[in-house]
């Protein structure tokens, strides 16, 4: 069969269903997104007889020459010749049909195998350009990769844009490459990419995911959308071998990964909801884009010893110099039968204080985790210093049939120690507490009779910036075998260092010695500043984990050289994409957390290219560097948002990261559209102000993302989520 034949195999639209079976199940043979196919009798026939044409050079394709190869290199078992020095070799698409513009879902595949020549590793890669040429899509396919520092590029891994997988590539492997294209048409910059693989000479029979592949970042340019695409564009060297390219175009939003995710129909009516999500003018959110609605109020989450979760739910803020509460404050926790249930807690303090007037600090500014220890003991912290009490509170529940107590504590901020994967909080956790700047520790233990002592709060320092943390809410302190470990961001400057230096200090339970404060490093820019606050967590080898806050910068890692052991740390390095020296915004709000497997896992506000306030993930497999950032939710506006993100891990080691989005810095355009959406909540200063500050905004929509395999996908949580943990 002719290659041009072939094309009228071309299926221009499929069914979501056809395209799930087709991914999972089909055999390279029986896909029906077949567009172009080389076949094997054609084995080693120059591309130019296949309507190939070659042109050489780097860089714009309008700078490329056509001209004649000046190699062949090893190309005699090629499906198709591509060899050469850095071939460009282009090969019109031929549509039999365009492709729509609002396509949203695109699958490409094609089969590869390696070679490796005169002990280099052989380059395979593939583009789309437009029908012009102006525009080209980022290449994927397989590039080189350095398996010794400063040796030769003598191994290969897959890759899509600025990514590469984290698996090795076999030689002389024949592969089944499908890269899954999300595309945003209102949004060409903001489409993803997700790769799949089979080893077809490993005899495999499904596509699985290609590790460290999914949803990675595929810029495109308004006249490189599908739309406008004219020519499959592939890169070789030495030996390339290539078949069975095809296009195809799928529904929706649907991918691999969604076959074995739970989700509740009543709270997600079209199925599950992969990141990243991005927002709609006039305010359209998942609520409005996928019609969540979930039967619990998102919110900073917990689990105790049988993974059972608990949320604080209420949020409280004034408006028009009126107190408004926005769902009643109660914890909410799952059912056997599946429904969510809420327990006051407060009524420890009614039963002490029974002329309380029922105010508490609630919403991203207050701290709302809550902890358990290794009796399933419940604790949570109750601010209700604007009330007509006056008192900040630890609110204490022994077991679950028992009754809740209330202890005390200094006025100020508070934050509860958080569990945050190798931190088993044996004993009641760790408390911090600032007021002007005065850091101190308050270690609760339980009693013989079933009740708690406070102890006397210890001072810690006397130059704190730590603050309510109303993003991020990584774990500023953490209790293992005995000591805990305190890290804070200082407000005197280092001299002759830019930026907010931070800080560390272990208290020892037993013998009751603080250490020396040591210096972890400098980060931020500027005059210190209460954003750039520091986050820690522990591995289960008992190496210590710090990432330094910063406030529009690169964040910066450290770990301590030697187990529980705070003297000698790592050189301290920046991680994510470097801040553009002309443009406004990088990261802030530090979320960090170890998982089962010693990776790290970080989410934090990114505001580059462009000042759109994006909600990105990265993470750090043990030994290996941190991976770019990924999206996770994007605004439909630039200028200041917040998400108010906490992340938690699952006793099963599953990711939760709950955001409720904020946002300022409106055009009238924008007031407008906010105000006809919430009628009922008007701004209490509608005035222009410098930079379009708006006042009496308030967050919204609060979601909750889900991971279970470890980040690398992120879908929103449902009730079924919650329910799988429990099995």
């Amino acid at each position: 069969m002719s290659i041009f034949k072939r094309h009228t195999a071309y299926l221009s639209t499929l069914l979501m269903m056809m395209c799930l079976t087709t991914v999972c199940h089909a055999d390279s043979n029986t896909s029906p997104l077949t567009l172009i196919d080389f076949e094997a009798a054609k084995l080693g026939q120059p591309a130019s007889e296949l309507g190939w044409e070659k042109r050489y050079g780097n860089g714009d394709p309008a700078n490329w020459q056509v001209a004649k190869p000046q190699r062949t290199g090893n190309t005699s078992q090629a499906a198709l010749s591509i060899g050469g020095a850095d071939v460009q070799s282009l090969h019109p698409l031929n549509l039999a049909k365009p492709i729509d513009t609002q396509t949203r879902q695109l699958h490409i595949r094609m089969q590869l195998m390696p070679i490796n020549h005169s002990g280099t590793a052989q380059p395979i890669r593939l583009a789309i350009a437009s029908t012009d040429l102006k525009a080209v899509t980022p290449y994927f396919g397989m590039t080189g990769h350095q398996s010794k520092e400063g040796g030769k590029y003598d191994a290969l891994r897959f890759f899509a844009g600025d990514m590469k997988s984290e698996q090795a590539i076999s030689f002389n492997h024949w592969y089944d490459l499908l890269l899954i294209l999300d595309i945003d048409p209102h949004h060409p910059a903001l489409c993803r990419a997700s790769m799949y693989l089979k080893d077809m000479t490993a005899g495999d029979e499904k596509f699985e995911p290609v590790s460290g592949m999914t949803k990675v970042e595929f810029k495109l340019r308004d006249n490189g959308m599908p739309a406008q695409w004219g020519y499959f564009q592939l890169r070789g060297s030495y030996g390339g071998q290539v078949d069975n390219l095809a296009i195809g175009m799928g529904a929706g939003t649907t991918d691999i990964a969604q076959v074995n995710v739970p989700w509740t129909k009543s709270e997600l009516p079209g199925g599950p909801v992969f990141a990243p999500i991005t927002y709609e003018k006039d305010w359209k959110s998942e609520r409005d884009l996928y019609g969540y609605n979930p039967a619990f109020i998102p919110n900073p989450i917990a689990f105790d010893q049988n993974n059972k979760p608990y949320i604080r739910q209420g949020y409280t803020y004034y408006a028009a110099k009126e107190y408004v509460t926005r769902d009643p404050i109660a914890i909410q926790t799952l059912t056997t039968n599946g429904q969510w249930e809420k327990i006051d807690f407060t009524q420890a303090i009614y039963k002490q204080k029974p002329f309380w007037d029922g105010k508490m600090h609630t919403g991203p500014f207050s701290n709302e985790r809550i902890t358990f220890d290794k009796d399933n003991s419940l604790y949570t912290i109750v601010d209700a210093q604007r009330s007509n009490i006056g008192r900040v509170y630890l609110c204490y529940r022994p077991k679950v049939d028992s009754d809740w107590q209330l202890y005390g504590l200094p006025l100020g901020w508070t934050a509860l120690e958080a569990y945050d994967g190798h931190n088993p909080i044996q004993q009641p956790p760790a408390i911090l507490s600032m007021t002007d700047q005065i850091l101190r520790l308050i270690l609760p233990q339980k009693t013989e009779d079933g009740k708690l002592k406070l102890g006397d709060p210890i001072l810690i320092a006397t130059d704190s910036l730590l603050v309510p943390n109303h993003s991020g809410g990584a774990n500023h302190c953490i209790t293992v075998k005995g000591k805990t470990y305190i890290t804070w961001a200082g407000s005197n400057p280092i001299e002759g260092q830019d930026g907010t230096p931070q800080y560390i200090r272990t208290y020892d339970h037993a013998t009751g010695e603080l250490s020396d404060t040591v210096l972890l490093g400098v980060c931020g820019h500027g005059k210190p500043d209460n954003h750039n606050l520091p986050g820690i967590t522990i591995d289960s080898q008992g190496i210590l984990h710090v990432v330094l806050g910063a406030h529009h910068n690169q964040f910066k890692y450290t770990h301590s050289n030697n187990p529980y052991d705070i003297t000698s740390w790592s050189e301290v390095k920046p991680f994510g994409k470097p801040r553009h020296p002309d443009k406004w915004g990088s990261y802030t709000y530090v979320s960090l957390l170890c998982d089962a497997d010693d990776t790290l896992h970080v989410v934090g506000r990114w505001a580059g290219a462009g000042y759109y306030f994006r909600l990105v993930y990265m993470r750090k497999k043990a030994g290996e560097d941190w991976t770019p950032h990924r999206y996770l939710m994007v605004p439909f506006r630039n200028m200041y948002s917040c998400w108010y993100h906490k992340m938690a891990l699952d006793r099963k080691g599953r990711l939760f990261l709950s955001y409720t989005y904020y946002a300022n810095q409106l055009s009238d355009a924008q007031l407008e559209s906010y105000k006809a959406k919430w009628p009922g909540e008007i701004p209490t200063d509608v005035t222009q102000h410098a930079g379009n500050w708006r006042w009496g905004m308030h967050p919204h929509d609060p979601g909750m993302l889900v991971s279970d395999d470890k980040g690398e996908t992120w879908h929103l949580a449902t009730t079924a989520d919650f329910q799988e943990g429990l099995k």
